[in-house]
């Protein structure tokens, strides 16, 4: 759900011992270079919420492992983005198991 998107957000902020709107700035490096490799706007076609999730849970731990072949925490924070954006503008794209009393 979006709650649990937005406190893992906050949560990496956190642990980077950043703030919002650094992290914010420095997500939008991130749009730059996509639209220089994919196309403007590309993003907004949407792909499905896993898709995401994976990444991200990719990249982070690769940011953990301390990594630097690519910017680790943007794209971390550019899944987050991008999933919580997906719940909103594509929920047909939202297609994680859920538990049975969460769907409506």
């Amino acid at each position: 759900d979006i709650e649990t998107l937005w406190l893992a957000f906050k949560c990496f902020v956190f642990r980077k011992a950043s703030d919002d709107f650094t992290e914010l700035l420095e997500v939008s490096k991130q749009y730059e270079d996509g639209a220089k490799k994919y196309s403007d706007r590309n993003w907004e076609r949407g792909m499905p919420v896993h898709c995401y999730i994976d990444s991200g849970v990719r990249h982070y731990l690769k940011w953990l492992r301390g990594d630097t072949d690519e910017p680790h925490d943007r794209a971390f924070t550019w899944n987050i983005l991008g999933a919580i954006w997906t719940h909103t503008h594509h929920p047909g794209l939202i297609d994680l198991p859920f538990k049975e009393e969460d769907q409506r």
